[in-house]
């Protein structure tokens, strides 16, 4: 098992919420900037009934999943319609052969699916 798919089973702590990061980045096809990050774990979390985390919890958990080897982080500037140019941090999922696979059959990625699933269902009837 790699370092990172432990992550996925963790069910508390900054280790939890960094496994939520690497599912989002998953359904992300792998790559998101730090703001759409925070933003989008919250989505999920909330989604499936999890409480929601601080950006501080995020920043903590990134860098321990940069540590792993799990994910790239890279300074960079982002385009912004109202603001131009913004400086933030552009996180890429490392292509690990254990990780991604385990990603495919995640619970949490399942369940999140499903509901977002039912909400279109629901939402394109007359």
């Amino acid at each position: 098992m790699s370092g990172a798919t432990r992550f996925l089973q963790a069910t508390h702590g900054v280790e939890e919420v960094s496994g939520d990061i690497l599912r989002v980045l998953y359904m992300f096809f792998g790559r998101l900037w730090f703001s759409e990050i925070v933003d989008e774990v919250n989505a999920f979390r909330s989604t499936l009934g999890l409480g929601t985390v601080e950006p501080r919890v995020v920043r903590e958990a990134l860098k321990l999943l940069e540590r792993e080897g799990a994910v790239k982080i890279e300074e960079s500037v982002r385009a912004s319609l109202a603001r131009g140019a913004v400086p933030d941090l552009l996180v890429s999922l490392v292509p690990d052969h254990e990780l991604v696979p385990m990603l495919a059959s995640d619970e949490r990625i399942r369940r999140y699916r499903e509901f977002v699933s039912e909400l279109f269902k629901k939402s394109s009837k007359p």
